[in-house]
């Protein structure tokens, strides 16, 4: 499967005031790049995506900008992308719905199952992102991160993630520059 995408908008901010924030692959805690809210009116957003499916391996990427204006204060132009691989080791891949264009539940060769049924699947993945925060007056901040994971699929409804994450903070944010290493394991399911 290749999908390749593209999207578009033009947004009026309320207040004349607007900011974009990130943290580092992690659903919570500090957002170590911020541009804080600066004086603008109008952001027209690009996104390009694009994801390939082959049997148990999967690469898929994104570019986005955000091109701010109006208000007469800054106007600066902020962009980020990420690019992914993964691969299931173990009897699994993910799947397509080609009616919503979106990704669905992983296919699995076994669920895991007491009494000897099958162990699950597991899947590993390697993730690189950036973001860009700081342009035209603005010092959000500049984050690198690279994140290496596994995914152990209990069955396509639930499984339990294991993530370590080296992010780099430079150029602005409300923290200053550093280095970040960053342990995350979660419990997902979904009905």
């Amino acid at each position: 499967v290749l999908h390749l995408g593209f999207a578009y908008s033009f947004r009026n901010a309320t207040n004349d005031g607007i900011q974009y924030r990130a943290r580092p692959d992690i659903g919570a805690g500090p957002r170590f790049v911020d541009t804080g809210t600066f004086t603008a009116n109008e952001t027209n957003l690009f996104n390009f995506a694009m994801a390939f499916l082959y049997g148990a391996f999967h690469v898929q990427s994104e570019f986005y900008m955000a091109d701010c204006s109006g208000a007469g204060g800054p106007e600066p132009t902020f962009t980020g992308w990420y690019v992914e691989a993964g691969w299931f080791i173990t009897g699994g891949m993910r799947q397509y719905g080609t009616d919503k264009k979106a990704f669905e539940r992983p296919k699995l060769d076994r669920s895991l199952h007491a009494g000897g049924g099958g162990l699950g699947a597991w899947q590993i993945a390697f993730r690189f992102d950036t973001i860009d925060l700081t342009d035209g007056g603005v010092a959000g901040g500049v984050q690198d991160s690279f994140t290496i994971g596994a995914n152990w699929y209990w069955n396509p409804n639930m499984r339990v993630m294991f993530n370590v994450i080296f992010a780099d903070i430079g150029d602005g944010g409300p923290f200053g520059e550093g280095k970040l290493t960053i342990f995350g394991t979660r419990f997902q399911f979904d009905f």
